[in-house]
């Protein structure tokens, strides 16, 4: 995916349905990962309105955004743990010396 900032929440649920528990899929998924550059600058919400909560509860599973591949193996060890993997770390903010 080149462009993952102009994907609505409405065509990734339709892409998504065959693997959602929530429509009774054969090979339902565990959780989903998602490119965090899908939602707005916050990372709250689709260009259509669509947030985690929303996509959570129509695919039946639990959506994770995420910037980097690196990112997703830790993810998916914490999910498999019983561990929280929805919340994102507060990220450190680094201040340049150049004010």
């Amino acid at each position: 995916m080149t462009c993952s900032g102009l994907l609505f929440g409405k065509d990734v649920i339709e892409a998504l349905k065959p693997y959602a528990p929530a429509h009774g899929s054969s090979r339902p998924a565990d959780l989903v990962f998602l490119p965090r550059r899908m939602f707005d600058f916050a990372a709250v919400r689709t260009l259509d309105e669509w947030t985690f909560p929303r996509l959570q509860e129509e695919l039946g599973c639990a959506v994770i955004s995420a910037e980097w591949t690196r990112e997703v193996l830790p993810m998916l060890r914490k999910a498999a743990a019983g561990q929280d993997c929805h919340t994102r770390p507060k990220e450190v903010i680094w201040l340049s010396p150049l004010g």
